[in-house]
């Protein structure tokens, strides 16, 4: 997601899903679904590279520490 160009990444499980979107200026949008539209958070202001890294690798491992990588809101 670094090439400058607007990119996004979006992890699906089921009907869950964590997505982010961004350029290489940052910051990078970073949204979660459990499965319905209305219950989504974000990460309030976008995150930066590394913690949206830390929060899809987490994620992608099963790793619940994505949760607790950043501080989260309702949309």
């Amino acid at each position: 997601m670094e090439r400058g160009d607007i990119e996004y990444v979006i992890l699906e499980e089921g009907d869950r899903f964590l997505q982010a979107a961004g350029d290489a200026a940052g910051p990078y949008s970073v949204q979660f679904s459990p499965g319905t539209i209305d219950a989504m958070i974000e990460v309030p202001g976008g995150a930066d590279v590394k913690t949206m890294r830390d929060v899809l690798l987490a994620y992608r491992r099963g790793d619940d520490r994505w949760r607790t990588a950043c501080a989260w809101s309702s949309m």
